[in-house]
């Protein structure tokens, strides 16, 4: 993996190049990275009126939760796109379990650099990777609207800050976040239509951050004993995992939208 991706992967996860090659042992519990994929199966199932085996993208698929119930679930035929390999593989082992992987196809790259160049799909999805990859909302869609065909659709799992939230409550990672009235202006400032929204109640984020720190405290926990080199790494990472999901309990509230593109 070239240097510029390791950064670019030990930046999203919030950890320290060094620990990339443990990645996939530390989090290897979890069956999501976040983007709540059942609830992006949910919405475009009853949402949006897909072709039969419609093309779908999903970009930063991760280790390929969402992917997997889309092809499962709904027939499509989906394209994965990561730039963390090891991901990808549990991504393609997950669809040859689930009988899919005739449906699933997984590729190590840079979406910021395939965007130009992409063929057009009936529905783009963005879970979990972050609008500031690309800056706002707005310039997100701007982005996202290259890989989908016109009245085709844009599936983002993201978030907010809540009403009390004041401005300047940021998080690194998270500069991009406004408040609700302004998220959803900026999704829609080029023209496309908001089809549908769903909010996570603050308890069940609460109940689900609770379940992913259990699992990376039990990964940290167990790596810090065969890799004494990386024990001081480790124990940052676990403070940086809590102190992210203390932010997000306490000032946001995570959504997933559907928006047509126009």
């Amino acid at each position: 993996m070239e240097r510029q991706t390791q950064e670019l992967v030990a930046e999203a996860f919030g950890a320290a190049p060094e620990l990339l090659p443990l990645l996939p042992a530390i989090l290897a519990d979890l069956r999501a990275l976040g983007g709540w994929p059942d609830k992006v199966g949910t919405i475009l199932r009853e949402c949006a009126r897909l072709p039969q085996e419609a093309a779908v993208v999903d970009l930063g698929c991760g280790k390929g939760a969402a992917s997997l119930v889309l092809a499962a679930e709904l027939g499509c035929r989906v394209t994965g796109f990561d730039l963390f390999e090891p991901f990808l593989e549990d991504a393609a082992s997950g669809a040859r379990a689930a009988g899919v992987d005739h449906l699933c196809s997984f590729e190590v790259a840079d979406i910021r650099d395939r965007a130009e160049d992409s063929d057009t799909f009936d529905v783009a999805i963005f879970a979990a990777v972050g609008a500031g990859l690309y800056g706002d909302y707005s310039d997100c869609l701007a982005a996202l609207r290259r890989w989908t065909r016109p009245n085709g659709h844009i599936v983002i799992s993201d978030g907010f800050l809540k009403q009390l939230a004041p401005p300047s409550a940021k998080f690194p990672g998270y500069g991009y976040y406004e408040h609700h009235d302004e998220a959803l202006r900026q999704l829609t400032a080029h023209g496309d239509v908001m089809v549908r929204e769903i909010l996570i109640s603050s308890e069940e984020f609460a109940e689900q951050s609770l379940r992913d720190l259990e699992s990376i405290r039990a990964g940290v926990q167990r790596l810090s004993q065969t890799h004494a080199q990386h024990r001081e790494q480790l124990k940052q990472f676990l403070v940086s995992q809590e102190a992210e999901y203390a932010f997000l309990n306490k000032h946001t509230t995570e959504a997933i939208w559907l928006l047509r593109r126009a």
